[in-house]
């Protein structure tokens, strides 16, 4: 029968209170040679640990603590040079050039939404409307004077158009309504 989280903790399962004194070993040894170097690499790059206990950055850990994990691992200068303070402030942007010179705001890629003013003769809103080009299989749905595309087959059906209804219009005609989002598998008419 498995062990219950109580029971591991409560330290008499000793396999297991062995194997987790050495794993915290080997993090306190870690820790302790960090610290050395001042948690940093030869590239200048700083390491960051944590509390085992608690989660937090070691540079948290409470060191006047008597029981405390890393007593004796760290000093409390070394906890200190665990973290980094930076005394550069950011700049604040307003709204002047500067601010378009560090954030490009010229959104230039998105998609405008565009209305038909007047739809094509013949073509009304809730028309469905397909090509006369039989090797074009789209489907449209025109709302709000927009064509709509039905993504598949099933989107049609699931919304409850009847296929007698659609009317074949040259694609020509079709493309002079501006595009819209495409229709969403629970339309309802």
């Amino acid at each position: 029968m498995p062990y219950t989280q109580e029971e591991l903790d409560s330290g008499d399962v000793e396999f297991y209170t062995n194997f987790r004194s050495e794993l915290r070993g080997k993090y306190l040894d870690k820790i302790s040679k960090s610290a050395n170097q001042n948690f940093r690499d030869e590239n200048n790059v700083l390491y960051s640990f944590e509390d085992i206990l608690t989660g937090n950055g070691i540079e948290d850990v409470n060191l006047d603590d008597g029981g405390a994990l890393h007593k004796g691992t760290l000093t409390k200068e070394q906890r200190l040079k665990q973290s980094v303070v930076s005394n550069n402030e950011v700049p604040l942007y307003t709204r002047t050039p500067l601010l378009e010179n560090v954030v490009d705001r010229s959104f230039s890629e998105l998609k405008t939404i565009t209305f038909a003013d007047e739809l094509p003769a013949g073509i009304e809103n809730e028309d469905l409307l397909s090509s006369l080009d039989a090797s074009d299989s789209r489907k449209y749905l025109v709302q709000n004077n927009q064509r709509r595309l039905f993504p598949d087959l099933s989107t049609i059906l699931a919304s409850g158009h009847d296929f007698s209804k659609f009317k074949a219009i040259a694609l020509s005609i079709i493309k002079q309504i501006p595009e819209g989002e495409m229709v969403d598998w629970y339309y309802e008419n």
